[in-house]
C-alpha cells in the first residue's frame, strides 16, 4: 500500500525522536517528527496510527516542553478531526482529546474555549455513559475522567 522504504523511514524518524528528546535536542526531535508527517502525508497515510502517534508526540513537545499551548491546540484539533473520521465519536480517544483541548486552551489563557471544550467533554461522557453496554452499572466506556477544572 505504501512505499515501504518511505514508510519504514518515517517509523525510524519517529523512533529516533525519542533519543533526541532524552538528550534535550528538542528542535532536532521536532524536525524529525515534521519529516515523518511530511512523508506520511506524501504517502496519503494520514489515517494511520503512526500519523496520530507522530502528531501526539509533536503536541507533547509543544505542550509540556516548549509550553506553546496555541501550537498544541492546532495539533490537538487535527488529532480530534482524524479520530472522529477513523474511530468515531464513541471512541475513548475522542474524550481524551476533548480533555486535552480544554486543558490546553486554559493554559493558553482562552478560558471561553476551555469552558466550551470542558462542556463538550461532559456532554460526551454523559452520552457515552447512556449508550454504553456498561451504563447500567454506572461505568463509562472511556479511559478519560473529567479531571479538568477551571
Amino acid at each position: 500500500i505504501y512505499n515501504s522504504y518511505d514508510y519504514i523511514l518515517s517509523i525510524n524518524f519517529n523512533s529516533i525522536y525519542h533519543i533526541y528528546i532524552k538528550e534535550k535536542r528538542i528542535m532536532e526531535g521536532l524536525d524529525l517528527l515534521q519529516k515523518t508527517l511530511t512523508i506520511l502525508m506524501d504517502l496519503a497515510a494520514i489515517h494511520t496510527i503512526l500519523y496520530l502517534t507522530t502528531l501526539k508526540n509533536m503536541v507533547c513537545i509543544y505542550r509540556f516542553i516548549i509550553k506553546d499551548y496555541n501550537k498544541a491546540v492546532e495539533y490537538y484539533i487535527t488529532i480530534k478531526d482524524i479520530i472522529l473520521e477513523i474511530y468515531g465519536i464513541n471512541h475513548p480517544f475522542y474524550s481524551d482529546v476533548l480533555n486535552d483541548l480544554a486543558e490546553s486552551y486554559n493554559k493558553s489563557g482562552d478560558s471561553d474555549k476551555a469552558n466550551e471544550y470542558q462542556q463538550n467533554l461532559k456532554e460526551h461522557l454523559e452520552m457515552v455513559k447512556i449508550h454504553s453496554p456498561n451504563s447500567s452499572n454506572g461505568k463509562i466506556d472511556s479511559r478519560s475522567q473529567i479531571n479538568y477544572q477551571i
